[in-house]
C-alpha cells in the first residue's frame, strides 16, 4: 500500500513544479497593458505601432520575438526593460497592371500575407516568444486601434 502512495506524491509533487515552470514563463501574468498607436502618412501608408507594457522586466530566458495582426508580422523592439513596441506598415493597395499576354504583367507582385501560426478572430493580436529554444504564443484578446494621427513630416492634402 505504501508504494502506490509514494508513486503517487512523486508524480504529484512532479507535476505541480512542472506548473510552476509554465507560470514562471507565462506572459498573461507579466503584461499590464497593450495599446495601439496609428498613423497615417501623405502617401496613404498606415502604421500600427503596438505598446506592450510589462509590470516587471522578463527573466533572461524570456525573448520576445514577433506580434502578428490582421495577417501582417512585425519584429518587436525593446523601448526598456518594461516596455516593448513593434511596427506593422500597411501599404495602399496597388493598382495591377493586368495584360493579355502574360510578359507585360512583369512588375505585378501580389499582396504579402503573413498568417499568424495560430487563428485569430478579427480583433486578437499574437505574440510569439521564446523560452530556451520553446516557441510559446500569447493572444492579445479585444485590440483596440486608436484613431489615425498624421504622421510627423507628413504632407496633408
Amino acid at each position: 500500500m505504501k508504494k502506490p502512495l509514494a508513486l503517487l506524491l512523486f508524480f504529484l509533487s512532479v507535476g505541480c513544479s512542472s506548473l510552476g515552470e509554465q507560470q514562471k514563463y507565462a506572459l498573461d501574468k507579466k503584461i499590464s497593458k497593450v495599446t495601439t498607436d496609428r498613423f497615417i502618412d501623405s502617401n496613404k501608408r498606415t502604421l500600427i505601432v503596438f505598446n506592450i507594457y510589462l509590470d516587471k522586466e522578463l527573466s533572461k530566458e524570456i525573448v520576445l520575438k514577433e506580434l502578428y495582426y490582421k495577417n501582417k508580422v512585425a519584429t518587436i523592439e525593446s523601448k526598456n526593460e518594461k516596455m516593448y513596441f513593434a511596427k506593422l506598415n500597411y501599404q495602399p493597395i496597388p493598382s495591377i497592371n493586368m495584360q493579355r499576354e502574360g510578359k507585360m504583367e512583369y512588375g505585378n507582385s501580389g499582396l504579402k500575407l503573413t498568417p499568424p501560426p495560430i487563428v485569430l478572430e478579427e480583433n486578437q493580436a499574437l505574440i510569439s516568444y521564446s523560452v530556451g529554444n520553446n516557441i510559446k504564443y500569447y493572444i492579445i484578446k479585444d485590440v483596440k486601434e486608436s484613431t489615425p494621427h498624421v504622421a510627423p513630416g507628413a504632407i496633408v492634402e
